[in-house]
């Protein structure tokens, strides 16, 4: 268990730090190259991903919040970008909470991510 002092705090950071690029990193190999059916597939994979996440957040049986909520943003603005629109209001349901929380964060996404899904959600947010 990560303490909130000395070295566990920094390796439970290093930690995070490493798994939220692991899933990100994870994701853009999914999507590259894909083609026809096989994008289909993983446009649905990726859709799967930004449902149990979600459901898994909502439940409150999230073990690491921070890494569910770049997964859940991610997964579900790439499936959103790609016409799933259950993930789309999945999408719409994370942003509603992280800018009910920090306004800040999604003035920051608006000007920083490409997806023009997580891009209109962010930005519409006043």
């Amino acid at each position: 268990m990560p303490t909130l002092t000395g070295l566990g705090e920094i390796g439970y950071c290093f930690s995070v730090k490493i798994s939220a690029f692991a899933v990100t990193l994870f994701l853009m190999f999914v999507l590259v190259g894909c083609k026809g059916d096989a994008a289909s597939e993983k446009t649905d994979e990726i859709a799967e991903i930004c449902q149990r996440t979600t459901e898994r957040m909502k439940s409150g049986k999230s073990t690491d919040i921070m890494l569910d909520s770049q997964t859940a943003l991610k997964s579900c603005s790439v499936s959103c970008d790609k016409g799933s629109k259950a993930s789309c209001a999945n999408l719409q349901t994370h942003i509603d909470i992280l800018c009910k929380t920090d306004k800040s964060m999604c003035t920051k996404l608006c000007a920083a991510v490409k997806s023009p899904s997580l891009k209109k959600a962010t930005c519409a947010v006043k």
